[in-house]
């Protein structure tokens, strides 16, 4: 699976400490029964592997839902507002596990970003008003 794929996933919390208890031990957990489940449990750690305590693939730290606020408020709160994208491909670098949406909805949620966000003006549209009594007529079709 290519890093783009995976950076569009989400990992839980189970997924994250079944995978560092499997490479750190290589046991296979106890609901795991049959050969094919074991087959596809392996194949699913596949190029994962443990860096410092935390599961990382392709060099990135793969972020399970339980840390991913604490991760996105950390860097948001030392970088500042960088704008959404561009916080979202610094992240992307780092970390697997959180996608853009999350990192959307996360920026938009935070003051500092809307403060420093443009006011959406709307556009003023001039009506037709009359000048004087009588400059304009308006009548409805009636079909008899």
């Amino acid at each position: 699976m290519s890093l783009h794929d995976m950076n569009c996933k989400t990992f839980s919390d189970a997924f994250v400490s079944e995978g560092i208890t499997y490479l750190l031990t290589g046991h296979v957990p106890e609901h795991v029964r049959h050969p094919s489940q074991r087959q596809r449990f392996v194949t699913k750690y596949k190029g994962f592997r443990i860096e410092r305590n935390a599961l990382h693939y392709g060099g990135r730290r793969v972020v399970s839902d339980r840390v991913r606020e604490d991760i996105l408020r950390a860097h948001y709160e030392r970088i500042g507002d960088i704008g959404r994208d561009r916080f979202y491909n610094f992240l992307k670098s780092k970390y697997l596990g959180i996608t853009r949406r999350q990192t959307a909805a996360f920026v938009a949620n935070q003051e500092l970003h809307q403060l420093s966000f443009p006011v959406r003006r709307q556009k003023v549209s001039k009506p037709i008003s009359a000048s004087r009594p009588m400059e304009r007529w308006q009548a409805n079709p009636i079909n008899i």
